[in-house]
């Protein structure tokens, strides 16, 4: 497998050194590796001092011209060189642009990863591929953690990937939002109570806010998951024969709207994509997924189900 080490041309990965004397005090350094002005290979730096933390480890697919390449990770050197300074890395959510690039990059730095349960569980899966056990410390939303000089807080954010946090970050030289990828829901209770604790800081008076901008120039109203949650219900109950569903395997929330409307509607449910298997089988042992038994059945072993008693629920390239 071909592995490239990109920089975007935004983004800054050694920061330069300062003309400072020795005696002064540190201050607050933020710099992204990766994930400034592109999609993918999100991973952000805070440094005070002789502590560091990291947030998010992701990587990218190629894009055209990277003939042979199949992902791209963050140029990690500074890391490298200053690994007896890192405290920890902590994620956001499990999406592969925010954990892709770990299973390369904790065996040369090797401290404690935070993250919530299913993005833990996801992580641990993709280290056994790589036969490595790192120290996984689960976290839940309102959870308060110190490393370092930096006290974080996890506050739950609505995302297609749920268990999805973004982080409050108490540092000396002030209060620092970090929030990744997410998505205000107005039928969501988590949504309500966010907007409530963004004002809480707001209050505290925040110092740097770091913010997920993809696509914020599009304009376009936003649809809540209950929406698209009745459609699915509706075309399950109109359709004569076989259905066939494509989703991200990582939309939890999807595949269980279309899961219930399965059990609705008597249908059995095929996986189709090695994602999709592998996404449902490590949500559904934590806990994550309600399937009811016997509605999953094995994609090789449809030929006998008639087409109305049939969904397939398949993933695939973007």
């Amino acid at each position: 497998m071909n592995i490239a080490t990109l920089t975007s041309p935004r983004t800054t990965t050694q920061p330069q050194p300062l003309r400072t004397f020795e005696a002064q005090k540190p201050h607050l350094r933020i710099f992204p590796l990766g994930g400034n002005g592109e999609i993918g290979k999100n991973m952000v730096v805070y440094e005070y001092g002789d502590d560091i933390i990291i947030v998010d480890c992701g990587m990218m697919f190629p894009t055209v011209e990277m003939l042979g390449i199949d992902f791209v990770i963050p140029n990690f050197t500074y890391l490298e060189e200053h690994k007896e300074k890192i405290r920890g890395i902590i994620f956001t959510h499990g999406h592969e642009d925010h954990t892709g690039a770990i299973p390369y990059i904790w065996p040369k730095i090797q401290c404690p990863i935070y993250a919530t349960k299913l993005t833990a569980g996801f992580i641990e899966y993709k280290m056994n591929e790589h036969e490595l056990k790192p120290p996984i410390k689960v976290v839940t939303a309102g959870d308060k953690i110190q490393l370092g000089v930096f006290k974080i807080e996890f506050v739950p954010f609505s995302h297609t990937f749920l268990d999805d946090v973004g982080l409050a970050i108490d540092t000396p030289d002030g209060l620092v939002v970090h929030i990744a990828d997410f998505s205000i829901d107005p039928n969501k209770i988590e949504s309500q109570h966010l907007l409530a604790k963004l004002g809480s800081f707001a209050a505290r008076k925040v110092k740097v806010l770091l913010l997920e901008s993809t696509n914020v120039e599009l304009k376009s109203d936003k649809v809540a998951e209950s929406v698209v949650h009745d459609t699915i219900a509706n075309i399950f109950e109109k359709a004569k024969g076989r259905l066939i569903v494509s989703s991200f395997a990582s939309s939890l929330d999807r595949v269980q709207g279309v899961i219930n409307a399965a059990h609705k509607t008597n249908r059995k449910v095929a996986l189709a994509g090695r994602s999709m298997e592998k996404t449902v089988n490590i949500a559904m042992n934590l806990g994550y997924l309600r399937v009811p038994q016997g509605i999953l059945v094995d994609i090789h072993r449809t030929e006998n189900i008639p087409d109305n008693k049939l969904a397939i629920l398949a993933t695939g390239s973007q």
